[in-house]
């Protein structure tokens, strides 16, 4: 074999490697853009339920954290009321 068979064998090896390099990812990519609109074909039905309960999520969650954090925060107001007054009647600024 000469020189040029050996560069053309490699040639076209690298042409079928660089194939299945982008032939596997793009199957991949292919049944997960079906399965994802799949997905939300699905949902579409369901969505207004979905919406429903994570309004309520949101809701509890949102009364859950005002009961934790209010006494922290009724504190740190009283604290800077408290420094407020004993700077302006001390006459500091």
């Amino acid at each position: 074999m000469t020189l040029t068979d050996w560069t053309n064998a490699s040639i076209i090896l690298l042409a079928v490697e660089a194939f299945i390099l982008t032939i596997i990812p793009g199957v991949i990519f292919f049944f997960g853009i079906r399965g994802t609109n799949r997905i939300i074909f699905e949902l579409r039905d369901k969505s207004p339920l979905i919406r429903s309960k994570f309004r309520e999520v949101a809701r509890a969650t949102e009364q859950a954290s005002q009961k934790v954090t209010s006494p922290f925060i009724n504190v740190s107001a009283g604290r800077a009321q408290l420094d407020g007054w004993l700077s302006f009647f001390s006459g500091r600024k």
